[in-house]
């Protein structure tokens, strides 16, 4: 049902701003419902991406104190809100004295 509401509005959208004809038939939905699948897949993942993320609290030394399998995690744990986190990360500057980074883990047992 949501697909189907934003596909119209911007059916609606692209002849108000006269990108398309006015009197463009449905021929240029399908195309739109690809479009916003697409979008909403990327935006699924993106979302599964960062939510998911070990992050790393850092003292203002920038000394690992510690980890959390996720912003929630942390969020939880630490009374913080996840948006802040977030905005820390994503801006570097520090949440009360705290810096939080994404972790990239390593394999700890490399193949030889």
């Amino acid at each position: 049902m949501k697909q189907d509401i934003a596909v119209n509005r911007i059916l609606r959208d692209l002849k108000l701003m006269e990108i398309i004809p006015s009197d463009t038939d449905g021929s240029i939905r399908p195309y739109l419902n690809a479009l916003y699948v697409a979008g909403w897949d990327q935006g699924r993942l993106e979302v599964n991406q960062h939510g998911n993320k070990t992050i790393g609290q850092y003292d203002k030394r920038g000394k690992l104190f510690k980890t959390y399998k996720s912003r929630k995690e942390a969020a939880k744990i630490t009374g913080f809100s996840e948006k802040g986190i977030y905005n820390s990360v994503i801006s570097g500057k520090p949440l009360k004295g705290w810096t939080w980074k994404y972790l990239v883990l390593t394999d700890l047992n490399p193949s030889s």
